[in-house]
């Protein structure tokens, strides 16, 4: 009877997820450390600090080391003539079974999003820098406008409804700045915690080349059809669901009934019909936002023409230099906008790789 409480006990701390011989104190002190953080680099870091990647080696554990156990349990109890114990025992040894096969095919999938929930997060921290930078810059210029209309308004040539109508609009972007710097600030503490650094952490953020050219290739490697074939035959989840729809009707004379066994196997087509409908939804998702990238691109070409021309008409004395200055504000802005698009769809293009992988 010990034995079997000692399996009992095991298949509790499997199903609360008590975590079994991982250490999972954080590898972070107070020390502070610089640490330079790429999309090649995350992976490493992830698995050499992250708590996440610890719990989840610690939950394999415990998953392993039950149904070890309760094996053992049965064979002692089956040698010792425990005929009492066998039937508890071997039910438990069944279940103990099933969720280490289901925690075995879980785990990679588990590493796999823990990694690309790490990339997103550094990807985003790429977008907050882009449009913090870009706010600043336009404030630097609003502020230099404003210090300018300061000395107009004195002088009597600028009204007083114009001037503080100018520094509305000023004191806006200066909260669009501090709100930016803010959301910035919370974006790197969720990469930091994602990646097991320490907050007091210095990061030297080594960001991705990308280009047209760059998605071009990408994209040319996208194939609905192929894609949608190997996700059939790599997804975990059907994979997890078809583990348990078999185990269930193996052990349907031990601890499972009839209705369980229905209902694993109406679980598993439902998977699959709905499989279809994620993977076009996602896939068409990423098309659109490299339509919409395209089209950005087209736009910023013709911006860039503008500047040229007014450029040149600016060292002929033409245009003003406030004129020339905020056209190539303006520019800057609109090139902001297309590389933070070309980051929101390096990562939608992520997401969909590790989809396709079965994620």
């Amino acid at each position: 009877m010990k034995r079997f409480l000692a399996a009992a006990l095991l298949l509790t701390l499997l199903s609360t997820g008590v975590c079994y011989g991982v250490n999972l104190t954080s590898t972070a002190t107070a020390e502070s450390n610089t640490v330079s953080v790429s999309l090649d680099t995350i992976q490493q870091l992830w698995m050499d600090h992250s708590l996440d990647y610890a719990k989840l080696q610690s939950d394999l554990a415990v998953s392993k080391k039950t149904y070890s156990e309760v094996s053992k349990s049965l064979d002692r109890a089956d040698e010792n003539g425990l005929d009492s114990l066998l039937n508890s025992l071997l039910n438990s040894r069944d279940q103990a079974k099933l969720a280490y096969d289901v925690a075995s095919a879980q785990y990679d999938q588990k590493v796999q999003n823990g990694i690309l929930s790490a990339k997103t997060a550094f990807l985003t921290c790429w977008q907050d820098q882009l449009n913090l930078d870009t706010a600043r810059k336009t404030l630097a210029q609003k502020q230099d406008q404003l210090s300018r209309d300061t000395e107009a308004l004195r002088r009597g040539y600028l009204s007083q409804n114009t001037y503080d109508t100018l520094k509305d609009a000023a004191d806006e972007l200066q909260n669009t700045v501090n709100s930016l710097s803010t959301k910035q600030d919370l974006d790197e503490t969720a990469l930091k915690t994602k990646l097991g650094l320490s907050l007091d952490d210095t990061i030297i953020y080594i960001f991705p080349d990308l280009s047209r050219e760059v998605f071009a290739d990408l994209m040319a490697k996208v194939d609905p059809s192929a894609d949608f074939t190997a996700l059939q035959a790599n997804s975990v989840n059907l994979k997890v669901l078809l583990i348990t729809a078999d185990s269930l009707s193996v052990y349907i004379r031990s601890y499972a009934n009839s209705a369980q066994v229905d209902n694993a196997k109406l679980n598993l087509k439902n998977a699959q019909d709905t499989l279809q409908a994620s993977f076009t939804a996602q896939y068409q998702s990423l098309i659109n936002q490299y339509t919409d990238l395209q089209n950005e691109y087209r736009k910023l070409s013709v911006e860039k023409d503008q500047l040229d021309k007014t450029q040149k008409q600016f060292d002929k004395g033409y245009v003003s230099t406030l004129a020339l200055s905020n056209l190539n504000l303006e520019y800057s802005s609109m090139e902001t906008g297309v590389k933070v698009k070309e980051s929101a769809l390096y990562s939608a293009y992520l997401s969909y790789l590790n989809m396709v992988a079965g994620n």
